[in-house]
């Protein structure tokens, strides 16, 4: 797309021209615009309240990283929000939406994972025949290859799911 096509097709504002996320084939890309926008123009209408999956922490539908030195209970932490989730209850005291989850672990086995959901659940007095644990599926990957992306051209990734 040339720049004088790409004026044509802003309506006003400032836009930008940007390639799409690497393709796994040598198939023609296709082209996006980015539109700019003003805080002023975005203020009219107020935008719908955030959602929260934990209310003020963590923003429903936006990806979420949780970070820090391996040993310190990442996975824990994260095993305890999942079922938080399914149960509909608290988690670090802050009230959480009740939905199903799906987690992916890389560094611990099934094992692991099913040793630590009886104590979180015997923790808060819950059967492990709940059913709102039904909700909780996971896959336990430890030992595997788990790449998320790879590389494809230089300087480019490729999505591997």
């Amino acid at each position: 797309m040339t720049s004088k096509e790409a004026n044509a097709r802003s309506e006003a504002g400032i836009r930008s021209i940007v390639p799409p996320i690497a393709s796994n084939d040598d198939a023609p890309r296709e082209y996006r615009v980015l539109t700019a926008h003003s805080l002023a123009e975005l203020a009219r209408p107020a935008p719908a309240p955030r959602e929260w999956l934990v209310d003020g922490l963590i923003p429903l539908g936006c990806v979420t990283f949780i970070s820090g030195d391996g040993g310190l209970g990442k996975s824990l932490l994260g095993q305890q929000l999942l079922i938080s989730a399914a149960l509909g209850i608290p988690w670090l005291g802050r009230p959480v939406r009740q939905m199903k989850s799906l987690a992916l672990f890389c560094e611990d086995d099934a094992a692991e994972i099913h040793r630590r959901g009886l104590a979180i659940g015997a923790h808060h007095d819950v059967a492990p025949d709940d059913p709102r644990l039904r909700g909780v599926k996971f896959f336990c990957e430890a030992g595997e290859d788990n790449a998320l992306t790879i590389p494809w051209k230089p300087g480019e990734s490729a999505r591997t799911l």
